[in-house]
């Protein structure tokens, strides 16, 4: 009742302004610049804008939608009489535009020195720009009303002040809001799941997700992504297991992106055996999909399986990248192939046209030398293009180690030192396999 009188007071209903709510509400939602710039001329006209509060503050947020944000700014300029809505309206469209939460800010302070209420859309889109701005200091003042009146009962309030704590790396002030919200929906727990997983706190994450169950809201992809990724992290296979389950009850199993982060999930928690299964299910595995049981495959040596997946990838003329190749040379290297992984290493470059890079370089070298081939990777090693990254000779060295070749980790040594001359982990190295030639450890920087 209390908004329906508000409404009343911001205009008298007249089968013209009727009209004109109407066609820019159209205007609005289907961002027509030009039709709503017309209807703006004739509301001037007929002198509707600078006594109608509502017609003004929905121009204010019609330009601000269509991203005119200079004539969102100009409309609210000329309103004789400006009220909550028409702030809430600007400050809306500044928010929501990337690199304006300082307008949104100094629109709050306006706000303030003219005496006006706040309501919970100003709090949330003020949250909103601070969290853009990434102002922890302007965030917790604001913080300090929200309580006062009240407003941080209001669930879309709450979610407003976790993203804006989240975001501006005060992720401690964001449980606390959590910890004190009476009202909890999806967006609640996703934040707060999302901001665990991202500060690597897998098992408070898992945790979180199993709260959102039992107290029966229900999750989304965004909430099974997360989780997922935290049960990776943590190698938590039965977690992942029962969260599978409730993917399938959920009727989410249809997801092919989602299928895609179980196969991940499945790969670093050990069992490659779900994995494969997960993504043999995929219709139309992406390029991302393909690498990511590639990599699965990479982590368990299984490099016979990798080569005959890419086989497959050439077969179905899927798009290799970069990390593809990583992901494929890496298996070879686990798995002992070492000429299946000098034939991708090649056959990558020739029919995919992907550029080697310093990762590429670093994965041939410990293919090479962890089978023992040291003579031929240091020839490699000459024919690259470009001066080879630090993480080459120091790939190089660690073969060296593994089995004892002091002649060609001095050759390494020298590299390291020439890019890095204050890398003494080199220098421990050589020391190391000199001594368990029975030679004395010289200082060789």
């Amino acid at each position: 009742m209390v908004k329906v009188k508000t409404i009343q007071r911001m205009g008298h209903s007249s089968p013209r302004r009727d009209s004109f709510i109407a066609r820019l509400r159209a205007c609005t939602e289907s961002r027509d610049i030009d039709e709503g710039s017309h209807i703006h001329r004739e509301i001037s006209c007929h002198g509707f804008l600078y006594k109608d509060l509502l017609l003004g503050a929905m121009l204010v947020h019609f330009y601000a939608r269509c991203g005119s944000l200079d004539a969102s700014q100009h409309v609210f300029d000329t309103l004789l009489n400006r009220n909550v809505v028409g702030w809430n309206a600007l400050m809306t469209g500044y928010a929501k535009s990337v690199g304006h939460g300082m307008n949104v800010l100094k629109c709050f302070d306006q706000m303030k020195q003219e005496g006006l209420a706040h309501t919970e859309v100003t709090f949330s889109t003020i949250s909103k720009a601070c969290g853009n701005t990434l102002d922890l200091e302007h965030a917790k003042q604001i913080h300090v009303p929200i309580i006062e009146l009240s407003l941080d009962s209001d669930v879309h309030v709450g979610n407003s002040l976790l993203d804006m704590y989240s975001k501006c790396g005060s992720f401690n002030h964001a449980t606390q809001v959590f910890d004190n919200m009476l009202q909890k929906d999806v967006v609640t727990y996703n934040t707060v799941i999302s901001g665990y997983v991202h500060n690597g706190v897998w098992d408070k994450a898992i945790h979180t997700f199993w709260q959102m169950e039992m107290s029966g809201v229900k999750a989304d992809t965004i909430s099974f992504t997360c989780v997922l990724k935290a049960c990776g992290g943590l190698a938590g296979l039965e977690h992942g297991m029962l969260i599978h389950i409730l993917v399938v009850e959920d009727s989410y199993d249809r997801d092919d992106i989602l299928k895609g982060i179980f196969v991940d999930m499945y790969a670093k928690c050990g069992s490659i055996i779900h994995a494969k299964r997960t993504f043999d299910d995929i219709t139309r595995p992406d390029a991302i999909t393909w690498t990511t049981i590639l990599s699965g495959y990479a982590q368990h040596g299984c490099g016979e399986e990798a080569f005959q997946l890419l086989g497959k990838m050439l077969k179905d003329n899927v798009s290799w990248d970069e990390i593809t190749l990583v992901g494929v040379i890496s298996a070879c290297s686990n798995a002992g192939l070492v000429q299946e992984g000098l034939h991708c290493f090649y056959l990558m470059n020739k029919l995919c046209g992907i550029s080697w890079n310093t990762q590429h370089y670093a994965c041939v070298f410990d293919l090479l030398g962890r089978a023992g081939c040291l003579d031929y990777t240091a020839e490699l090693a000459n024919l690259i293009p470009s001066q080879p990254a630090t993480i080459v000779w120091s790939t190089l060295l660690a073969a060296c180690k593994l089995h004892e070749h002091v002649g060609m980790a001095h050759y390494s040594v020298k590299h390291v030192f020439e890019l890095e001359p204050t890398d003494i982990t080199a220098s421990i190295m050589l020391s190391n396999i000199k001594t368990a030639y029975g030679m004395q450890p010289s200082n060789t920087h």
